[in-house]
C-alpha cells in the first residue's frame, strides 16, 4: 500500500471536486448514460436528468461523461450521443441556478422572480423541472 496521501495536494476548489477528491477517502461515481440498453448500441436517455438527481441524492459523488459522441460500432455502443458540453450544461446550468440563488438569500434577498420568456423548452415540463430541483431547497 502507498505511504499517506499529502492532504495538500487536494486542496478546495468548488463543490463538485472537493466531493470527488478527499484526501484519504474513496469516492464512488458513475459513467453516463444510467440505463441499460442491450437491445442496440445508443440508449434512450429517457429520464436521465431524473436518474443523475437520483445518484446525487443516494449520495454518488459524481456522474462521468464521455467526451466522444460518435457510434463506433467495433466499440459495441454509442454511449453519449449528444454533444457532451450541451448534455452537462443542462445539469451545469441547475446547478448554477441554486448556487446564484443560495448566494442572493445569504446576503439577504428575500425574493427572485424568474423570467421564462426565452425558455424553448415545453413550459408545464420547465415548471417540473424547477420544482423539483429548487423548491425543496427553498421555503417557502
Amino acid at each position: 500500500m502507498p505511504g499517506a496521501i499529502d492532504a495538500s495536494a487536494f486542496r478546495p476548489i468548488n463543490r463538485g471536486y472537493d466531493r470527488v477528491f478527499r484526501p484519504g477517502r474513496l469516492s464512488l461515481g458513475l459513467v453516463l448514460p444510467l440505463e441499460r440498453y442491450a437491445s442496440g448500441p445508443v440508449p434512450t436517455l429517457t429520464q436521465h436528468l431524473e436518474r443523475v438527481q437520483l445518484a446525487e441524492a443516494l449520495g454518488f459523488s459524481a456522474v462521468w461523461l464521455r467526451d466522444v459522441p460518435f457510434n463506433v460500432p467495433s466499440f459495441g455502443d454509442a454511449g453519449q450521443v449528444f454533444d457532451p458540453f450541451v448534455y452537462l450544461g443542462l445539469r451545469l446550468g441547475m446547478d448554477h441556478l441554486r448556487d446564484y440563488l443560495e448566494a442572493l438569500e445569504e446576503i439577504g434577498v428575500n425574493h427572485v422572480a424568474l423570467n421564462l420568456r426565452f425558455n424553448r423548452a415545453d413550459l408545464p415540463s420547465t415548471l417540473r423541472r424547477l420544482a423539483e430541483a429548487l423548491l425543496p431547497d427553498f421555503a417557502a
